[in-house]
């Protein structure tokens, strides 16, 4: 749908300009509106590796791969 578009954009430029928080707030809202998209784990992964909370991506990364792989 076209919000999860919105978020989508809005939470891999919030990636890409550094704002990781934001970001994994943008792919929550994401994910709550769709729980099978595997990128927007992989992506909230990615925000998660890069404050530091290495626990939370490495669940969002298993998320991923075992969305994908249904």
């Amino acid at each position: 749908t076209s919000a999860i578009q919105l978020h989508l954009n809005d939470a891999l430029t919030n990636l890409y300009d550094k704002n990781f928080h934001v970001a994994i707030g943008a792919l929550d809202s994401v994910i709550s509106l769709d729980n099978q998209l595997w990128f927007a784990y992989y992506y909230r992964g990615v925000g998660y590796k890069l404050v530091g909370n290495f626990e939370e991506a490495g669940k969002n990364f298993k998320d991923a791969i075992r969305i994908k792989s249904d």
